[in-house]
């Protein structure tokens, strides 16, 4: 039997309701599963919880990114540019700012500005991160496709066609070893390339690329286990 104080603590601990943890655990579930206003609302949760911890611990600048990446998913761009904005003021206070968590928030910011029509400020934020995850990630790591995706993007809006196909496939070529994985990012390159051929008239290479698209949608949908959250619309022309 329980005794009167072990009780005490466990109605105090039920009614103090979820942990920083838990609405870090649960926001990132929902954001892999596509539900991005419900990892909003735990991830908006789980940032207050932070905040307790002081306004330069790094858990408060994870809860940040996190609801920035389910404004991207909702598409709130000027508030997911707020969130991503204070997520790096935080970092470049640790002892190291030039380590991975800011290149990625970077890439981040570079993505927003880039569907926000901001083709300065992405380029900038784009430039900046890359140097820093070249260092810190695995070439073959998904979030330097990322990176190389909205690289070419970049260079597709600003008519550099050349470049950007060979953004666009240093993406692929990361990404299309993974069998069954990262399959909506893959798509999201493919049709990309299929436009940028499209624009360039280049008819052989857009016949190949749409040979590996409807490939890549026949496969079983049920494969796809691994979502990079940030990346969730087609890209531009």
């Amino acid at each position: 039997m329980l005794s009167a104080f072990a009780l005490l603590s466990t109605l105090l601990t039920a009614c103090s309701g979820p942990s920083y943890e838990q609405e870090m655990k649960a926001g990132n579930q929902a954001l892999t599963a596509g539900e991005f206003t419900q990892a909003e609302t735990s991830f908006k949760s789980a940032t207050k919880l932070a905040e307790k911890f002081g306004g330069k611990d790094p858990r408060l600048e994870d809860a940040l990114i996190g609801n920035g990446d389910a404004c991207v998913g909702l598409g709130h761009l000027d508030q997911a540019e707020l969130l991503y904005q204070k997520a790096l003021e935080i970092d470049t206070n640790l002892s190291d700012p030039e380590n991975a968590d800011s290149g990625q928030v970077l890439q981040r910011l570079g993505h927003v500005y880039l569907e926000a029509g901001k083709l300065s400020d992405a380029e900038n934020a784009l430039k900046e991160a890359q140097p820093i995850l070249e260092k810190c990630l695995a070439q073959d790591s998904p979030d330097m496709a990322n990176l190389y995706t909205d690289l070419g993007n970049l260079h597709a809006r600003q008519s550099r066609y050349r470049k950007a196909e060979e953004e666009y496939q240093a993406a692929y070529a990361i990404l299309e070893p993974s069998v069954g994985n990262y399959q909506r990012q893959k798509e999201v390159v493919l049709n990309a390339l299929a436009a940028l051929y499209n624009q360039t008239e280049d008819l052989d290479k857009l016949a190949r690329i749409n040979q590996k698209l409807e490939l890549l949608r026949v496969q079983d949908a049920r494969n796809v286990t691994k979502v990079l959250p940030y990346v969730n619309q087609s890209q531009s022309n």
